[in-house]
């Protein structure tokens, strides 16, 4: 084996340029798999109830179909809580009335979650008007 500082200096710089590399490569690695997991864990929460209204009553809710209340939609929402107020809207979404199944298919969810998904679909400026503190 060739000893001479030369041939000792190419080893090691060809060992350093090899290693650098992969040093380089799993730091960047590391550093990914770092801010992935960081980032899932403090993603922004859904709006309470999102959730609930986008996996079990869209299908209805979104087109109107069989007049429900549409999302978000004051012309809607408004006669409702006239008519009804806040508290009986939710005892309709939880028992069902009319085409409007109990719970909105959605069997696993409790009274809150229904509560949730009601405030999710009602208009601010409304909630503020009629509903109460949650």
């Amino acid at each position: 084996m060739n000893k001479s500082p030369a041939v000792f200096r190419l080893r090691m710089l060809s060992r350093e340029c090899t290693r650098k590399p992969l040093h380089r490569l799993l730091s960047a690695a590391l550093l990914m798999a770092g801010t992935l997991l960081f980032s899932a864990s403090w993603a922004d929460e859904p709006v309470p109830g999102q959730r609930v209204v986008e996996q079990n009553c869209m299908s209805c809710h979104l087109s109107g179909a069989g007049n429900a209340p549409r999302p978000r939609h004051s012309e809607d929402w408004a006669p409702l809580l006239e008519t009804w107020g806040f508290d009986q809207v939710v005892t309709q979404a939880w028992e069902g009335r009319g085409r409007m199944p109990a719970r909105g298919f959605c069997q696993s969810c409790s009274r809150e979650d229904i509560e949730a998904a009601v405030r999710y679909m009602i208009p601010e400026h409304l909630l503020d008007e009629y509903a109460p503190e949650p």
